[in-house]
């Protein structure tokens, strides 16, 4: 339920990250490619690591689970509340 409720935003370099990879994917690189690419130009992972094709595809799951999330429509419709005092 809390996954409903919270949002984590992303940081600034994962939005970085995201903004390279979705384009090549566009274009058809596989993983593979996308995670040598990014090392070849410096980039590490989020946690300062050797970028590797499961931290790309990581990186893509995720993104578009949290989208799909932040997309849906509420499950839960709070329509009356009210405070009950227990002596």
């Amino acid at each position: 339920m809390t996954s409903v409720l919270s949002e984590v935003p992303k940081s600034h370099y994962q939005t970085r990250l995201l903004s390279i990879i979705y384009p090549l994917l566009d274009e058809g690189w596989n993983t593979g490619e996308i995670s040598r690419f990014l090392s070849e130009k410096g980039y590490l992972s989020v946690r300062g690591k050797p970028l590797l094709s499961k931290h790309v595809w990581s990186m893509i799951k995720k993104d578009r689970v949290r989208t799909e999330r932040l997309e849906a429509k509420p499950l839960v419709k709070v329509i009356d509340m009210g405070i009950i005092r227990n002596n």
